[in-house]
């Protein structure tokens, strides 16, 4: 979806289409999985980083597509998930 919205909104609108993709952060939404000790343990291990991400390792990713420095970044997926992906 990401990359047929940036083809087609690209010149008709000049409207750039990015994706942050986040593995599990530490927030509310994830407060019963990392309470857990099975659950955890199982996120953990596939997750080369070992942890959780903090909600601080995402605002840089937000702020990048939301300024103009990304005027020419259109149909990306910016993976912050502590490489669970890349293993």
């Amino acid at each position: 979806m990401t990359k047929v919205l940036a083809i087609e909104w690209a010149e008709k609108y000049n409207i750039t289409v990015n994706v942050i993709a986040p593995g599990y952060f530490a927030t509310d939404l994830t407060e019963g999985m990392r309470a857990s000790d099975k659950i955890s343990k199982n996120l953990l291990q596939r997750n080369p980083s070992r942890r959780f991400g903090e909600v601080d390792e995402i605002v840089g990713a937000a702020l990048y597509f939301a300024s103009e420095s990304a005027s020419f970044t259109t149909g990306s997926v910016l993976l912050i998930d502590g490489g669970i992906l890349a293993s």
